[in-house]
């Protein structure tokens, strides 16, 4: 969260909360701000999403995009390749990556149902442009619309 906060210039600490120990601190006792952490956190809070529509989407931080633009046909489920390891030496893909994989395990443990697409892509417009296409028919039901 630092790191991704730093780089869009976003002060993480007023979203997150400063969890101290083991991020900032090598010292179990520091515990700062982490019940605001993990009062934000959906890995924390994962059992409460029972019977909430969930669409998980994340990518391996490769091929950028996909080939997919706005204004194409919805993509087709077989984007959906679920890659088994990151796709980068990019270390906020990476992170991002191994969060969403907590995420989807954490969910699978408790029995909490999700859609999941995993693909090949990053954190690029065209990625979320596409995953919002993919999501929408999910996200309106989940309104009743």
């Amino acid at each position: 969260m630092k790191v991704g906060g730093i780089t869009c210039l976003a002060d993480w600490k007023r979203l997150w909360g400063e969890p101290g120990y083991p991020f900032d601190t090598d010292d179990p006792a520091d515990l700062r701000q982490q019940w605001l952490w993990k009062r934000n956190s959906p890995l924390e809070r994962a059992s409460e999403l029972a019977g909430t529509p969930l669409y998980l989407s994340y990518g391996n931080g490769g091929e950028q995009g996909a080939g997919w633009k706005w204004g194409d046909p919805p993509p087709s489920a077989a984007r959906c390749t679920d890659p088994a390891a990151h796709g980068t030496d990019d270390q906020i893909e990476r992170a991002v990556f191994g969060m969403n994989q907590q995420l989807r395990a954490k969910l699978a443990q408790l029995g909490v149902l999700a859609t999941v697409c995993a693909s090949t892509g990053g954190h690029t417009w065209r990625y979320w442009e596409r995953e919002l296409v993919a999501s929408f028919p999910m996200l309106m039901r989940a309104i009743g619309a």
